[in-house]
């Protein structure tokens, strides 16, 4: 019996059972996914195991590169493909001889690859099964080897691994959802801080009547996109309202807005008003404070009492302000 034939004989047969394809034939994509998702776990499950022995972990803290020569050694190899069953056979080299380690780690290569097969060909559902897993592999472990092996699992066919004699030993099929908790962890939901920033756009948006609809689907075109360091974007109140007080304006208020040494700084040029704070919000609630402060001051004063630039100012200001209404 030649070295293909030992392999053959150990290996890991793969049926792969086709739904809706012409001629029950096997889509490439298929064999390519089954393939890397199989090798994925079985990867994880050879350094899982090798590191769980501690005289191999202590070859590989002595060199390094012990780990890498045995990972080669294992990897798997197609060893036999039957197409009209597509039926993929895998193994590894199990049967040559190591380098760099003593004879007595053949017989681990092969109890291991033999462990891995005996995994592949159980019941995942089985509570017996799940209560052995449970000895050998920690959470982390049970996710590393067994998030691969069920992302073998595609609705497009059904994957079985079946014996040298082709009888099928088992299905792979996904366990309902509380058992796959036991073998993959859920991930933990970190709640993902979502940062707000200020941006100036120029958009030509859809418009039903007075209504502008600002949903993706509405904006026709970009013109200009920017973000903004400083939420220095234009303040043009038309109603201020305050705590006691509501006060309806007959046009847009045009204010100047800056930010300068971390201060945000609101002002009138016709109102002569000027306000700064740490914060836009600040700022602007210490603008409108000002400016009903200086409607109180202007309605109370008389004209007689008022500099020339003030009675200017009084003007403006009342010519401004259409309506007040307070709690009182």
């Amino acid at each position: 019996m030649n070295n293909i034939d030992q392999l053959k004989k150990i290996a890991l047969r793969l049926r792969i059972d086709p739904i809706g394809t012409v001629a029950h034939a096997t889509r490439v994509k298929t064999i390519t996914k089954i393939l890397s998702d199989l090798n994925k776990s079985y990867q994880r499950f050879i350094e899982i195991e090798f590191f769980k022995n501690e005289a191999f972990k202590e070859i590989n803290e002595a060199k390094s590169s012990a780990f890498v020569s045995l990972k080669n050694d294992m990897e798997l190899l197609i060893v036999d493909i039957q197409f009209d069953k597509f039926e993929i056979s895998v193994a590894p080299a199990i049967a040559e001889v190591a380098t760099l380690f003593k004879d007595e780690v053949e017989a681990w290569k092969r109890e291991s690859f033999f462990r891995y097969k005996t995994l592949l060909s159980s019941d995942f559902r089985n509570l017996k099964y799940m209560e052995l897993i449970e000895k050998w592999y920690d959470k982390q472990e049970r996710s590393q080897i067994y998030k691969p092996v069920f992302d073998l699992i595609h609705q497009d066919y059904k994957l079985h691994i079946v014996n040298n004699e082709g009888k099928a030993l088992n299905s792979i099929v996904r366990p309902d959802k509380n058992k796959m908790k036991f073998y993959i962890a859920p991930k933990e939901q970190v709640p993902v801080k979502q940062e707000e920033r200020t941006y100036l756009a120029y958009l030509k948006l859809k418009k039903k009547g007075d209504q502008i609809d600002f949903k993706k689907s509405s904006i026709k075109e970009v013109f200009y996109f920017e973000e903004m360091q400083y939420d220095v974007y234009p303040y043009k109140p038309d109603f201020i309202q305050l705590d006691g007080a509501s006060i309806f304006l007959n046009k847009i208020l045009q204010c100047d807005v800056k930010y300068n040494k971390g201060r945000y700084i609101i002002s009138s040029e016709d109102l002569n008003v000027v306000v700064s704070a740490d914060t836009r919000e600040a700022a602007e609630q210490d603008f409108e404070n000002s400016f009903y402060k200086l409607y109180l001051d202007f309605t109370k004063a008389k004209p007689k009492d008022l500099s020339p630039a003030d009675k200017v100012r009084r003007k403006k200001l009342l010519a401004m302000v259409k309506s007040v209404s307070t709690d009182n």
